[in-house]
């Protein structure tokens, strides 16, 4: 049950950090929605990918959401630090890589269970 109740959680908390993403921060346009199995969640424009990086969302989430409950797929090129299946950046250095790219943009997902948040930068 405890399990249960963590993973409620931090699904909870990640869904707060990507409405609040979208609402806080005054998006002139509506995101748009995407699914993939177990997952549900959002493509961010370039526009609204620099406004997320720029704003105060991302400290928050960085000290409400567990390392270990956010999944990052970088893009090809990216220069974050890894070292094997780890990368050791904030989601402020993660999201704000992608605004230095043309065209750049990340998708934000939600996964119930142990998925948590999951960050796809594009460019």
């Amino acid at each position: 049950m405890r399990t249960r109740t963590i993973a409620l959680t931090l699904t909870a908390v990640a869904t707060g950090v990507v409405a609040t993403a979208l609402l806080g921060d005054g998006f002139a346009s509506a995101a748009t929605p995407l699914t993939a199995p177990g997952a549900v969640g959002v493509q961010l424009s370039p526009g609204e990918t620099a406004a997320l990086a720029n704003g105060p969302v991302l400290a928050l989430a960085d000290k409400v959401i567990p390392y270990d409950a956010t999944s990052v797929a970088l893009a090809p090129g990216s220069q974050l630090a890894a070292n094997d299946a780890w990368k050791y950046a904030s989601l402020r250095d993660i999201i704000g890589e992608t605004t230095t790219q043309p065209g750049g943009h990340v998708d934000l997902f939600v996964a119930p269970g142990d998925g948590g948040l999951i960050v796809v930068q594009d460019w």
